[in-house]
């Protein structure tokens, strides 16, 4: 099996470890983790420690050596089946934890691989990954356990009896496998397949977003009845938003969100609330501080993974619900939806959507918001909401390998990974200008001035706002324009 860093592009510089490495001879998988200390770590997990065990801040092993920044730990975790996945809520929590490129790097690397399986579930799925058909579609196959790349393939003595076109792309496999797991494949077998071994597509409708979205939109339909029992909908609980209530499905609720996870958890059979309700009704959520409107919205995420339609005027009260809800992903419909929006918005809001993406994490957002104003700085530096954001934000490190916070244990403050908002600024003004390289730390410390002098009128703006004096001066403003560009061009 090939070494999961072979692919990851990284200097010798960045396999040393962010935090020192510490021995804890007597310490738990957790402890081993952020201590960097492999030998301790090999032995626990030798000695059948579960890799994806929680502690008592409900954490995972791998997001103390993400934490920690200490490589070698993290990927002796990962090829023992640490999950890091992106769409899980452990897989997101390491990588926004990941102290450092050189461990996020690693995480992107597995993040593809599938989880340990059982022995007779790998073994079907060797044979299923050896069918021809799959092996050209599939290119992790030589990191499977067993698999080689050389010699007689599974198949070859198992050949697969049925091909399925899906996209206009073959795949093959096996009809007792699909029966057995399926009562839809056993009885199509049986009935309108039962001659027939190739050519076959699911239909659309048979799909699984396809078929949620069914039952969604018949849940929405009887929503209005309130909370009682249904057999139509299937529907097993209730959360109220506002003064509506939904019917959805706890399985949906608690596959797609560890929120709801966690609080269905605790359901038994009571309801929640202090209204009087009747008996043989659903459980019922009550969820607070959010707009009926957008958790629609939500749920038609969690149903089909995906928005037929955004209204970007709610993208502000979809981050604050993907992230509240811990629906990280959903974030990404939102902003692919509020993009094309923001080509026509004033500076003003340009910068309120800046500290809205930075304190949500939206990376899209925060990237097009940077990368806008440093292509037009003079622009947005004429502007009073640009100067006040200014004395907003964490002052320029003057190194863009340092972080707006340290990283902190679980259940203390929350870590912000993305870099801070102005050395990120810096280095976009500075492509943007095309700086030449041995002149970048000039250039640089002539930006960070002018964002000095910026911040100083806008104290003394906010100064004399607070003294109710609108009359500013215009001279006071003109005397601190300073405008890089021209001064980079005469050097």
């Amino acid at each position: 099996m090939l070494s999961e860093l072979d692919d990851i592009d990284l200097e010798a510089a960045d396999f040393h470890s962010s935090l020192p490495l510490k021995k804890v001879p007597y310490g738990d998988i957790f402890e081993a983790s952020r201590a960097g200390d492999v030998g301790r770590l090999r032995y626990l997990l030798e000695s059948g420690v579960n890799v994806n065990a929680r502690d008592q801040w409900d954490s995972v092993a791998l997001y103390y050596a993400c934490l920690a920044g200490h490589l070698d730990a993290a990927r002796m975790l990962l090829e023992s089946g640490a999950i890091c996945s992106e769409h899980t809520f452990d897989g997101d929590r390491c990588h926004y934890a990941a102290l450092n490129l050189k461990v996020r790097k690693l995480l992107k690397s597995f993040e593809a691989r599938p989880p340990p399986l059982q022995p007779l579930q790998a073994a079907l799925r060797d044979t299923f990954f050896s069918c021809q058909a799959n092996h050209f579609h599939f290119n992790f196959t030589s990191l499977l356990p067993g698999h080689s790349s050389q010699g007689e393939s599974s198949s070859s003595y198992c050949p697969p009896d049925i091909v399925f076109y899906v996209q206009g792309r073959p795949l093959e496999a096996h009809r007792l496998i699909l029966a057995a797991r399926s009562p839809f494949f056993n009885k199509k077998f049986q009935t309108d397949w039962k001659q027939r071994n190739e050519g076959i597509s699911l239909p659309e409708e048979d799909r699984l977003p396809a078929a949620l979205n069914r039952i969604l939109q018949i849940s929405l339909a009887n929503s209005p009845r309130g909370q009682g029992i249904d057999t139509e909908d299937l529907a097993d609980v209730c959360v109220r938003v506002e003064d509506k209530i939904f019917r959805c499905h706890r399985v949906i609720l608690a596959s797609r969100s560890e929120y709801f996870k966690a609080r269905l958890s605790r359901i038994k059979d009571f309801i929640q609330g202090t209204d009087p309700l009747p008996q043989q009704s659903l459980p019922c959520l009550d969820e607070h501080d959010l707009n009926a409107e957008t958790f629609q919205k939500m749920i038609e995420y969690m149903y089909t993974d995906g928005l037929v339609e955004i209204n970007p005027d709610q993208a502000e009260e979809m981050f604050d619900a993907a992230s509240r809800y811990l629906l990280f992903p959903l974030k990404r419909p939102v902003a692919d939806a509020l993009l094309p929006q923001l080509e026509m918005v004033s500076p003003a809001e340009l910068c309120h959507w800046l500290l809205l993406a930075d304190m949500y994490g939206v990376l899209k957002i925060r990237e097009y918001c940077l990368d806008a104003i440093a292509l037009n700085f003079e622009t947005f530096a004429e502007t009073r909401e640009f100067r006040a954001m200014l004395l907003t934000l964490p002052p320029p490190s003057g190194d863009s390998s340092l972080r707006t916070t340290a990283p902190s244990a679980p259940g203390a403050e929350v870590n912000v990974v993305e870099g801070n908002i102005l050395d990120d600024l810096r280095e976009k003004w500075l492509e943007a200008e095309g700086a030449e390289l041995d002149k970048r730390d000039e250039s640089a410390l002539l930006f960070d001035k002018r964002l000095d002098m910026l911040m100083l009128v806008a104290k003394q703006e906010k100064s004399v706002e607070h003294e109710d004096n609108v009359d500013s001066s215009p001279e006071t403003l003109s005397s601190s324009s300073v405008v890089i560009k021209s001064e980079v061009l005469e050097r």
